[in-house]
Parts: C-alpha cells; sequence; structure tokens
C-alpha cells in the first residue's frame, strides 16, 4: 500500500502501524537526498523484517511521479499536505499542494490499472467546523467550514478545498472507474514524535517546556492522539462500511491552561518551569493591535471552544482516544528524548512507558468494553486460563480486520474445551490446525490461539478478534508471523494488500 508524505509527524506513525501489522508500505518523500527527513523513516522502517517498507520520491505539486507510486498498491493513504507554523500572506501557498496535490494523487490512482481498492486522505476537523457560528452546536461529519466566510484562514480553506476537490473528483469518475473514498478528519493532533524534527502541533508544549510562554492564554483545543489518528486510517482503510464516509476524530476538548497544568505538575519537580498563570485577554489584543500575528491568531481563537463529536469513528470503526495526559505528557517527554526541548533534569531524562505497549500501538481501550487486563499466551500458561479476568481490553489495530457476528455468537455459546477452526470465526481458508480454544467459563471466557507455522495464522486470528471481542473473550495476539499474513487477511485469504 502507499503512504504519501511518509516523512510527517502522523504519517510516519501509519507507518509504523502498518508495519507493525505485517503489511508492506511504499512510502513517498519529496527527495530520498534529505537526511533529516529520511533518517527517522529508515529508523522505523529498520523495526520490522527487511523488504516490508520502500521509499520513492514523489511530489505533490508533479504529476508525472504519481502512477509510478501508486502502481500495484491495493490501498492509498494520502496524508501529504503542508500545515505551517507561520500563516502564511500568500493563501495558495498552502492551497495548490494541498488541492492539486490531493488531486494528482487521486488521478492516479483512477488511471492505475488495476486500481487502488481504496483511498483514505487526511482531512482535519478545519474542513468541518470554521467559518460558521460555533455557540450552542456539536460540529459532525455532515458540516462543512463554510468557505463563503472571508474570516476562515488559509489553512482550514486549504483543507475544506482539498477535502471538496477529493468527493468531487470521485462523483466525476464513471461508475465503472471508480474506487471507495474515506476521510479522516482530525482535531489538533498530539503525542510522541518518531523524528527530532519541529512540527507545528509541538509548537505550544515546546514554548511551555522552555519558558518561552510566561502567560497562558485561554484558547481552547479539540485534540487527539497521534496514535489514534494512525489507527484510525488504517481501520477506513479495512472496514467495508467505511467507504463513502468522512470520520471526525478528536478524543478531548481541552485549553492551553490544561496543557500547562499537567506539564508542570510533571516536569517542574524535574527541573523545569513551566508557568501556569492565564495571559489576560485584552493583553493578547493589545498584541495583535501591534502588530503581531501570533498574537493574531490567538486573537481569533479566544474563548472559542468549538465542540466535535466522533461518535461516528467510535460506532464504525470501532475506535475510542487515549486521554488528554496521555497525549501531552508522551508528547513532552519524546520531545525531551529527540532533543527539540532542552534536557532540564540535571541527568538522563527520566524515563516513562511513553506508548501504551511494548510495540507503541496498544492496548487501548475499547468502548463498551471494561479495560481491565490484555493477557498474552505466556500469561495464560503461567496463571491457568480460570484464574485470568473475562473483561478485556483489546488494541483496535488487533479487531480492525474483521467483523464476524456470527461467529461471535458461536463462540460466546461453545462450552469450555471446545475448539474453532480459525476458519469459522476469520471466514478465511485456514489449515486444522489452526485453532481457537473456549477455555472455562464460555461466554466469559478466554480463548488461546494455537497456531501452526502458517503464513495464514496471525492473519486468521486477527480476523477472529473482532467477533471475539463482541462475546467478551480475551485472544492472544502476537505480530503477523510473517510478511504476508495481514496482507492475505485483508483480502479474505484471496489475495495480497500491498
Amino acid at each position: 500500500m502507499l503512504v504519501t508524505g511518509a516523512s510527517g509527524y502522523i504519517a510516519l506513525w501509519v507507518v509504523k502501524t502498518l508495519l507493525a501489522a505485517g503489511f508492506r508500505v511504499r512510502g513517498t518523500v519529496r527527495s530520498l537526498k534529505a537526511e533529516q527527513k529520511m533518517a527517522p523513516v529508515r529508523a522505523v522502517a529498520a523495526e520490522f523484517p527487511a523488504g516490508l517498507f520502500e521509499a520513492v520520491e514523489a511530489d505533490l505539486l508533479e504529476p508525472a511521479g504519481w502512477a509510478a507510486a501508486v502502481s500495484g498498491c491495493t490501498y492509498v493513504l494520502h496524508l501529504a499536505s503542508p500545515f505551517p507554523l507561520q500563516v502564511p500572506a500568500d493563501a495558495s501557498v498552502l492551497e495548490k499542494p494541498a488541492r492539486d496535490g490531493t488531486l494528482n494523487v487521486l488521478r492516479a490512482c483512477a488511471a492505475a490499472v488495476p486500481r487502488p481498492r481504496r483511498v483514505v486522505v487526511t482531512s482535519s476537523i478545519a474542513a468541518i467546523g470554521y467559518g460558521t457560528d460555533w455557540r450552542g452546536r456539536v460540529y459532525t461529519e455532515a458540516d462543512w467550514t463554510d468557505l463563503a466566510n472571508p474570516a476562515v484562514d488559509p489553512y482550514p480553506r486549504s483543507k475544506t478545498l482539498a477535502e471538496r476537490a477529493a468527493w468531487e473528483f470521485l462523483e466525476s469518475l464513471p461508475a465503472e472507474a471508480r474506487f471507495e473514498l474515506a476521510t479522516v478528519n482530525p482535531g489538533f493532533v498530539l503525542g510522541p514524535m518518531l523524528t527530532a524534527e519541529h512540527c507545528t502541533s509541538a509548537e505550544a508544549l515546546c514554548r511551555m517546556l522552555g519558558g518561552g510562554m510566561p502567560l497562558v492564554p485561554d484558547v481552547w483545543f479539540s485534540c487527539v492522539d497521534v496514535r489514534d489518528v494512525a489507527r484510525a486510517h488504517v481501520l477506513a482503510m479495512l472496514r467495508p462500511e467505511a467507504a463513502g464516509q468522512r470520520f471526525v476524530c478528536a478524543g478531548f476538548e481541552a485549553n492551553l491552561r490544561d496543557f500547562a497544568r499537567m506539564l508542570a505538575r510533571e516536569f517542574n519537580p524535574q527541573g523545569y518551569a513551566v508557568k501556569t498563570g492565564g495571559a489576560p485577554d485584552c493583553a493578547i489584543r493589545l498584541g495583535a493591535c501591534c502588530g503581531d500575528q501570533a498574537m493574531v491568531q490567538l486573537t481569533k481563537q479566544l474563548g472559542v471552544r468549538q465542540l466535535f463529536s466522533s461518535d461516528k469513528a467510535a460506532r464504525v470503526l470501532g475506535l475510542s482516544f487515549a486521554a488528554a495526559d496521555v497525549c501531552v505528557l508522551d508528547m513532552a517527554y519524546s520531545l525531551i528524548e529527540n532533543g527539540l526541548v532542552p534536557n532540564k533534569t540535571k541527568g538522563s531524562v527520566i524515563k516513562r512507558d511513553w506508548v501504551p505497549h511494548a510495540d507503541g500501538l496498544g492496548p487501548m481501550p475499547v468502548p463498551g468494553v471494561p479495560a481491565v487486563h490484555v493477557a498474552v499466551g505466556a500469561e495464560v500458561a503461567a496463571a491457568g486460563a480460570s484464574a485470568m479476568p473475562a473483561a478485556v481490553a483489546v488494541d483496535p489495530l488487533a479487531v480492525m480486520l474483521g467483523d464476524s457476528p456470527g461467529a461471535a455468537s458461536k463462540v460466546a455459546e461453545a462450552p469450555a474445551g471446545a475448539t474453532l477452526e480459525s476458519a469459522t470465526a476469520a471466514g478465511t481458508s485456514t489449515s486444522p490446525s489452526e485453532t481457537l480454544e473456549v477455555a472455562p467459563g464460555g461466554a466469559g471466557a478466554i480463548c488461546d490461539a494455537t497456531r501452526a507455522p502458517s503464513p495464514r495464522s496471525a492473519a486468521s486470528i486477527g480476523l477472529a478478534a473482532k467477533a471475539l471481542l463482541a462475546a467478551d473473550v480475551l485472544l492472544e495476539t502476537a505480530p503477523p508471523a510473517t510478511e504476508s499474513a495481514a496482507s492475505l487477511a485483508v483480502a479474505g485469504g484471496t489475495g495480497e494488500a500491498k
């Protein structure tokens, strides 16, 4: 599959998430010779088996490179788009690469033989909730930013133009030439960085930790963890019901002052001096009157509390969201470890497990399922199945590969000690030795997976996970056994996703 703008903050997490699931990934960058951009991409790729990732050159404003980039890809995830630290004087600096770049990618997809099955475009809540009266409303995917309002800034204008262009392009194609399309519309993205390059999302935290924000303005954000955004892209890519849909991803609402308090509690005892005092609105407005462009932008957001609903992402994708302190503190520690913020601890950074799990992907809570524990096979063997809890939390990455309510009911009704072939639960062709064993307890029991060394084993288990989750059972999950396992699962056992 193809991930555009692979060196970007969100895109690099998407690449890592896909590689961890066993997909083969092709990532585009503007230049393979740009060492600062390529180093973190290579570092992420090096965590996984050789041959799963390749980087290719492609420029958003150059149509010629995209045919080769898209060629042979079953899925395309288009993330490349500018997100500047400062609002440009010339709006076309953002609008042209956002809109024209999206169309260049989509035209290449439409012309490809065979065409990609689905394209996921990274949009933003900036394409949903700007230029309209925010008071007394909650924005959903049905809403669009009003481009007729001259107060809409270049960034939300560029994201709106790009997303509208994508949907309009798809509609312009004859029915027989269309591919599926979905968009992910994240809020203000926080969470750990995989690169030492500054990004817009990290600017506020960098200033707070570095002492550059002595007073904190009253500015609100609808936020989301970058790891959840990465999951959303993969889920929107794979879920059949995601085709033709937009998905708001906004996990929580927070004020800059909330960020400051979180950072102060965590880092001031370690030698930092994060300030938490509020900046008077009049001081921000005075700075704006004096021509400070940062203050001009802040003035527009003072006291504004735009609310966005992520119910659809939870309902259709099964997505859940990390808490505010997880996002903020994980990002802060990554900034220190990557050298983007001075290390003031007078020693090594106080280490923190700043990813939810060892592989950086989970577990994250699943809506409606109590978050108690996730046990792997070794724990089941050591403690005994009867000693393990019935209610579990499963990473959305483990449940994204399929949905089989029929299999769930069979597991729920199965007696203790029964075995179900993975083919029954996953809807794929598997060997008889790939089974799911129901431990004592029936519907509230634990299922352990016993697998032969087959390339389809891990894929089948991944496909079965959603069905097992519906029955409140515990599934042993593991990275795919081979580079093709998850790819085979995506196509229902009939082909490989690239």
